[in-house]
């Protein structure tokens, strides 16, 4: 596991079940996640296989940050980032990272009784929960508060549209942020209910599906208010840096996969009667982009270990993953293609799916001048 060397100082280890959660994890996405089946996935109607999510969930994947007492594994963010660098490296096709912001989201929000019965149902796969916060033109603000929420009688009634929702589309229960006359509230809406209309958005990235969802006068009751009203903007601020770093690990995977890619391309694809990995123009290239991935590797893991166990730097650190990510990731992607010359751009050739996801990737929850703007609010 990861344990602290000094003041100010970490090293990584991986205790034993860090260990085969990662095995089990390679294990797993290699036999089910080969870039065949990832195209094949990519133009299925719902974009994933419930068989594979099935597996996921006896693997224990959908309760790893649910307590062992509410019918989860009970493990932390470290973890978490473990299990979705592998996934971003095999490019994993399922609404599984929704699916754990939605648990995030809830941790951080509802209240323990609320916790007690969903994440049970969450844990073994019955329910799927996304988080649908964002609204056009407001940026990455999670509390804009377009989407109203008027109180009536023992109930409530929601009104307004939410964009870019992850796999809303398959999603069973939405996480809705609204305005109340108390605030920011967050609200657990059935993915079913009357008044709810869900329009998938075509992405350039077909790994990702995402929607806009569209709430007309949906009612629901006082129960499906997640905490108290009026706290939502509180609990997401608690709930985002681990979002943030979540995705960070996730596109740290995809990066290593194309870095990876490339120098195994690199050594093979002869001109000019040597491998093209010996001219300057390709292999300083290469050695820039490994650099960067071992930069990035330390920045993700020191901020996935600062959340389980540093909270005075969580947000920093969480801040520096998803902005470093966010740049370093799409400019391997753009080395990956400049590698493989002509056939990068191809649509046989896999480059363009790292780099699709990469590029989505880095605009989820903020880019990277989004995230060094804070930073320097945060240090000057």
């Amino acid at each position: 596991m990861a344990k602290q060397a000094s003041k100010g100082m970490e090293r990584f280890e991986y205790g034993e079940t860090q260990e085969v959660l990662r095995t089990s994890a390679k294990k797993f996405l290699g036999a089910n996640f080969g870039t065949e089946r990832v195209r094949e996935l990519c133009s299925a109607g719902t974009g994933f296989d419930e068989k594979d999510w099935n597996e996921m969930s006896a693997l224990g994947w959908h309760g790893l940050l649910i307590p062992e007492n509410m019918g989860g594994v009970g493990l932390g963010i470290y973890e978490l980032g473990i299990l979705l660098e592998e996934q971003g490296y095999h490019l994993m096709v399922a609404p599984y990272l929704s699916s754990q912001i939605g648990v995030l989201a809830i941790d951080a929000a509802a209240k323990a009784p609320q916790k007690k019965k969903l994440f049970p149902q969450i844990a073994e796969g019955a329910i799927r929960p996304t988080l649908a916060a964002f609204e056009k033109d407001q940026g990455w603000d999670l509390c804009a508060g377009g989407v109203k929420a008027k109180k009536s009688g023992k109930s409530y009634v929601l009104t307004g549209t939410k964009v870019n929702v992850m796999d809303a589309g398959s999603a069973d229960l939405l996480l809705v942020t609204t305005n109340t006359s108390k605030g920011p509230t967050l609200f657990a809406v059935d993915a079913k209910a009357k008044g709810v209309k869900i329009t998938s958005n075509k992405l350039v990235d077909e790994t990702r599906h995402t929607a806009t969802v569209k709430l007309t006068g949906v009612k629901v009751s006082e129960d499906a208010v997640l905490g108290a009203e009026g706290g939502a903007a509180k609990a997401l601020e608690k709930a985002l840096p681990r979002i943030w770093v979540a995705l960070a690990a996730e596109m740290l995977g995809a990066a290593r996969k194309l870095l990876h890619t490339s120098v195994e391309y690199a050594k093979v694809r002869e001109q000019f009667g040597r491998p093209i990995g010996s001219f300057q123009g390709v292999k300083h290239r290469l050695v820039d982009r490994f650099a960067d991935i071992e930069n990035a590797r330390s920045i993700v893991y020191g901020a996935l270990w600062a959340q389980d166990h540093d909270a005075p730097r969580a947000l920093l650190t969480a801040r520096m993953a998803k902005a470093y990510l966010s740049e370093v990731g799409p400019l391997t992607a753009d080395t990956a293609v400049r590698t493989h010359g002509g056939i990068g751009f191809t649509w046989e050739c896999d480059v363009h799916l790292f780099w699709k996801r990469l590029r989505w990737a880095q605009l989820a929850y903020g880019d990277g001048p989004f995230h060094r703007k804070a930073l320097a609010e945060m240090i000057l």
